[in-house]
């Protein structure tokens, strides 16, 4: 994981040694350096930095990556290859065990998605070929009974690449027990497993906000809240005098929306502190929006509640038109005699 990429020394005879990062899925040396040794040792520093600015702006999951020296003198350079997966939290233990075992994301239990919003589910599989058919696990209500049935898919689904995404929404599944039932079932809380990975989603409060935001794995996440958004105004002028007259110039107007979530559980308002500090996050109708400013009260103690408290504003300073479709437009030729 590049949370545990350390900084890199070679040894050296020589004065000077050029080093460089490649970045082999674009074929792309994206850092060269020449530095001076001291002691007969050369040290290239904040390397899991310089990695995880060049994953941030690659979009990339998963870098294969080549580090590369030789003594300026020479043509030839010596290489050593390293596949890197994002992660931009400090992270502790076995890295292999613990991406074959769980999704992309910090959480076990999530929201049942929005009805119509397509929900995802990134994760890392090392060998390319490997079975990976989802499985799931519905509970469902159906004429005042609670009831479960595992859906399977009919074909073996095979893996692609070392980063894969599983897509789904509410409506497939519904639609699906609809055929199995005859009738529309109502969900209560699914599972999905794919190999040794299992998510689980629960019924929770109706979402007041649908925000999207870039979790600590570079993989896209999206977070319902049932919140209080307050619409805060602030207008900024200037004065001047001309002709002994005073007149603003230079007004802007700043508006920014402060959300207070209703509580929440430890585990999901631990996980929402990546929201807050996420370098990309974005509405539910795809417009980007800024955190200005985050709060949260987090404690594992059961009897206190846990709280987010936000400010965000909108990064291109507009509102998104939503232009809806109507049949109510006169299609009339126009003519100049009235009736």
């Amino acid at each position: 994981m590049s949370s545990q990429l350390p900084d890199i020394e070679w040894s050296t005879t020589a004065t000077q040694l050029t080093v460089a990062l490649w970045d082999a899925n674009g074929d792309t040396r994206f850092i060269e350096v020449t530095l001076t040794a001291v002691d007969g040792k050369v040290r290239l520093w904040e390397v899991r930095e310089a990695v995880e600015q060049r994953m941030r702006d690659q979009n990339e999951q998963r870098m294969n990556m080549r580090v590369q020296w030789k003594e300026p003198s020479t043509s030839s350079w010596s290489s050593q290859g390293v596949a890197v997966h994002y992660c931009d939290a400090e992270f502790d233990g076995d890295a292999a065990t613990w991406l074959q075992a769980h999704f992309l994301t910090t959480q076990a239990w999530k929201p049942l998605p929005v009805d119509g919003r397509t929900e995802k589910l990134s994760f890392y599989e090392a060998t390319v070929g490997t079975d990976v058919a989802p499985t799931v696990l519905v509970v469902y209500s159906l004429n005042g009974a609670v009831t479960s049935q595992t859906i399977t898919p009919s074909e073996q689904v095979l893996s692609l690449d070392s980063v894969m995404t599983h897509s789904w929404t509410l409506d497939d599944i519904v639609e699906q027990m609809t055929l199995e039932e005859g009738e529309n079932p109502e969900i209560l809380a699914l599972s999905i497993s794919i190999g040794n990975r299992m998510m689980s989603y629960y019924r929770a409060l109706e979402p007041t906000i649908v925000m999207g935001f870039r979790n600590c794995f570079n993989v896209d996440e999206w977070v319902e809240l049932h919140a209080a958004t307050t619409r805060k105004i602030k207008d900024e002028r200037k004065q001047a005098m001309v002709s002994r007259k005073a007149v603003n110039y230079d007004l802007h107007r700043v508006v920014e929306y402060e959300v207070q979530t209703a509580p929440l559980t430890y585990a999901h308002a631990l996980w929402i502190d990546q929201l807050l500090t996420s370098h990309k996050v974005w509405l539910a109708d795809g417009s980007e929006v800024v955190i200005t400013d985050g709060e949260a009260n987090v404690t594992d103690d059961n009897a206190a509640t846990n709280t987010v408290k936000f400010t965000w504003r909108r990064a291109t300073g507009r509102a998104q038109i939503v232009v809806q479709e109507t049949d109510q437009i006169f299609t009339e030729e126009y003519s100049q005699q009235y009736s």
